[in-house]
């Protein structure tokens, strides 16, 4: 009787073991492997596609857009081919990770309100949602398990030279990173970490445009309570060398613009109570450097009170050093009516000696000496602009090179408090003589409140002749 030595007994034993694990760990990989490569050759097929759809996370510079579009494909061929053939843990590591970024990157997009098509784990139409956003993350963790497994297996796999082992020793597997795993590894890395850092500022931008939007809708909700106790929009002032008087009311005989006028309605009403100083009764400039939030944006950089011109000194205030500035404007149509300084005191006016300029080719809600009534707006109350954010120099943050930023918000009829819609709006820039335009610091557009009260994102990409439009009371009443 031929007995079997117990050595060779337990070598069998642990071959057909881990033949058996083997096989396991290879069934259980081909899915992943499969879909990996599926999503590759669905990217590759339609490259210009898969850029758009990487345009559109807005999270990457440009000139990355198209190295990722070709090259996440490869790395994901790779990846799929490493997982069935060689059952390196770091393989699955790997691919654990790059699944991780996935999940980073669609739930950043989802928080952001973004509507994608993705057909990286579904057809090409596919809208990320909540469950598209979860499956990269289950499969993250469902690879970094066959990892776990793959750990063990690997424990019992021979070399290629079994012979320095005994054989029914089980040896282990080199465990160390390959240069090509390390470089893979390295750039999941870097672009994982610069999509989260990406991934964070994008949030911080969506609060501050959250808090903007609000402030408009509070300054969008006093327009409305103006209109209710005075029955017309908020008039914009004499001109820009003057600053509101309290006691001369809330019609044309206030030349104070529609900051000035809107003040009580957003419970700053004991503020605009101090402004009572004429040309013989000069306003103190202390008055002038408080920080009033409601009209900034959070999103523009620079402090909430800033230098003033010296070159357009209020007729009824001492030199003013710094201010208060408004990051909001009022649309004033298509028709420019800010070019004068208005009357030199208050009595030239009673006495009739100042000459107006006419506004009768006006056709925004607001601009010089106005008082347009809900019922003149015939293109519709929910069709017309009212109040919007308004395009400022990076350069004149904090200095007075741009002429629509560097006066008081509480200052009559100015490019600080009007902008115009027949100019195309756009984002803040290096150019100081775009003064006339909306705008803001936001990366795709500027909010806009209408005279419903509503406030709207509008895209700095929208067509001018609807921009122009909208920024008039009277349908086709253009100049």
């Amino acid at each position: 009787m031929n007995e079997v030595p117990i050595g060779e007994s337990n070598g069998r034993h642990s071959h057909s073991l881990l033949h058996s694990r083997t096989f396991g760990l290879r069934l259980a990989s081909l899915p992943i492997a499969l879909l990996l490569a599926k999503t590759a050759l669905t990217h590759l097929s339609q490259p210009h596609v898969f850029l758009a759809t990487l345009a559109a996370y807005r999270l990457l510079p440009g000139w990355s857009l198209t190295p990722i579009a070709f090259g996440l494909p490869a790395v994901q061929l790779l990846i799929s081919v490493k997982l069935v053939q060689s059952l390196q843990v770091n393989w699955y590591r790997i691919a654990s990770l790059l699944f991780m970024t996935f999940f980073v990157v669609q739930a950043t997009a989802l928080y952001r309100g973004l509507e994608i098509s993705c057909g990286c784990f579904g057809y090409s139409t596919s809208k990320i949602s909540p469950a598209s956003a979860l499956l990269p993350l289950c499969l993250s963790l469902y690879t970094a398990l066959l990892g776990h497994f793959g750990g063990h297996v690997s424990k019992f796999s021979d070399p290629a030279s079994e012979s320095v082992y005994p054989a029914n020793e089980p040896t282990p597997l080199r465990s160390a990173f390959t240069l090509l795993e390390l470089i893979v590894v390295l750039a999941i890395t870097a672009i994982l970490t610069g999509l989260v850092l990406m991934g964070v500022q994008s949030t911080r931008e969506s609060s501050r445009q959250t808090t903007c939007k609000n402030r408009l809708r509070q300054i969008a909700l006093g327009s409305q309570m103006h209109v209710g106790a005075h029955k017309h929009f908020p008039t914009n002032g004499w001109g820009f060398r003057w600053v509101g008087i309290d006691s001369r009311g809330f019609g044309v005989q206030q030349p104070g613009g529609w900051c000035f006028n809107l003040l009580p309605f957003v419970e700053l009403e004991s503020w605009r109570s101090m402004f009572n100083g004429d040309a013989n009764n000069l306003n103190g400039s202390d008055l002038f450097d408080r920080e009033v939030s409601l009209f900034r944006c959070p999103s523009r950089p620079g402090p909430e009170i800033g230098p003033c011109s010296n070159a357009a000194q209020p007729f009824n205030a001492v030199t003013i050093k710094a201010v208060g500035k408004t990051d909001f404007a009022i649309c004033e149509g298509d028709f420019i009516t800010d070019s004068r300084e208005g009357p030199g005191d208050t009595s030239s006016l009673g006495q009739d000696l100042y000459e107006w300029p006419g506004t009768e080719k006006a056709t925004g809600i607001s601009f010089q000496r106005s008082r347009i009534r809900p019922r003149d707006v015939t293109a519709g109350l929910s069709n017309t602009y009212l109040i919007g954010e308004k395009h400022v120099s990076r350069t004149n943050y904090e200095g007075t090179g741009d002429r629509g930023y560097d006066q008081s918000l509480a200052s009559g009829v100015d490019v600080d408090l009007s902008r115009w819609c027949h100019l195309h709006p756009g984002p803040d820039s290096d150019f100081p003589d775009r003064y006339r335009i909306f705008g803001s610091a936001h990366p795709s557009g500027f909010h806009m409140s209408f005279c419903d009260g509503a406030v709207r994102h509008v895209s700095y990409n929208i067509d001018l002749a609807v921009h122009h439009e909208s920024g008039t009371r009277q349908s086709g009443a253009r100049n």
